[in-house]
């Protein structure tokens, strides 16, 4: 791992674009600089069609802040009503 305080690190994937936006959104709340990395997959035998994949990056000297914060939506979500 390196120890660059500015080196990428993943802290969400296989997210929608959706879904990616609602915790890129959380995380700038929070003080968090995130950014995001997307593809569209296919599988392959078409069955499943086309799928998104968004990552979710932020730096190094920021990842334990992000885990926390996305431990708090987590928390959030499963002790929300349903609805």
């Amino acid at each position: 791992m390196s120890t660059d305080p500015n080196s990428p690190r993943v802290i969400a994937d296989n997210l929608t674009e959706q879904e990616a936006a609602v915790m890129v959104g959380y995380l700038e709340e929070h003080g968090i600089t995130p950014r995001t990395w997307g593809t569209q997959l296919v599988s392959v035998f078409g069955k499943v069609g086309p799928r998104e994949c968004v990552q979710i990056v932020v730096k190094q000297s920021e990842m334990e802040q992000a885990r926390q914060a996305l431990e708090e939506i987590r928390q959030s979500h499963a002790t929300s009503p349903a609805q």
